[in-house]
């Protein structure tokens, strides 16, 4: 399966609104503008006011600004017959480590499972008597990602396409090996039942999001 992994790899204004105000007109309306013959004689002049238009500031705006904060997610994504099912388990803001490569962080994919036949890359002669294998990996992911991609990534997960690149594959330029933490192979002679078309991507990651603070 790493063949097929490595062979994959590379797969792996801001708003102004403006408010006319026109409850002078309302106003205007409700306390004279329309008169009757019975007591147009106590007025003798009605003038109307047009209001003058004004801008209303967007206040909120202008007390707060954009800034990075950063968080370690932890996340399961279940993906069967190209359905995902995404959980995050945690969510934890942590201290910018002040580099581009973080301490820490990896993601888990669990493979789908594949007939375990002689003509396979991945074949295992001492395990002949199982029909199925699949690899489960761990890999490294020493890196921040940006929030809003890596849920939009989660959220469409596809088999070895850019989104499962996004979440999971190389972005690196360390050899693919050397970013390997583990691997190792499950057999059975049956798929467990509802996981004939389904794979897993779980992951401790590094995130950076950018949030809106108020000004100090």
């Amino acid at each position: 399966m790493i063949n097929n992994l490595e062979l994959n790899k590379g797969k792996l204004s801001k708003l102004t609104r403006k408010v006319i105000l026109v409850g002078g007109m309302i106003s205007t309306l409700l306390t004279g503008g329309c008169k009757t013959k019975e007591n147009s004689s106590n007025n003798t002049s009605i003038t109307e006011v047009t209001p003058t238009p004004t801008e209303t500031p967007d206040v909120a705006s202008d007390n707060e600004q954009e800034e990075y904060k950063y968080y370690k997610i932890e996340f399961t994504v279940k993906v069967y017959n190209g359905n995902p099912e995404v959980t995050i388990e945690s969510e934890k803001e942590v201290e910018y480590q002040n580099t581009e490569t973080p301490e820490g962080g990896f993601v888990t994919l669990t493979d789908k499972w594949l007939p375990h036949v002689p003509d396979d890359p991945n074949y295992d002669e001492g395990r002949a008597d199982r029909s199925f294998y699949r690899i489960v990996l761990v890999y490294k992911r020493h890196v921040y990602l940006d929030y809003d991609e890596l849920m939009n990534a989660l959220n469409n997960m596809d088999y070895f396409g850019s989104n499962f690149n996004s979440a999971y594959g190389e972005i690196s330029d360390e050899p693919f090996d050397d970013n390997v933490l583990d691997i190792r192979t499950n057999y059975a002679n049956e798929i467990p039942a509802g996981e004939e078309d389904f794979y897993m991507i779980q992951g401790y990651v590094n995130v950076r999001k950018k949030v809106k603070v108020k000004s100090k």
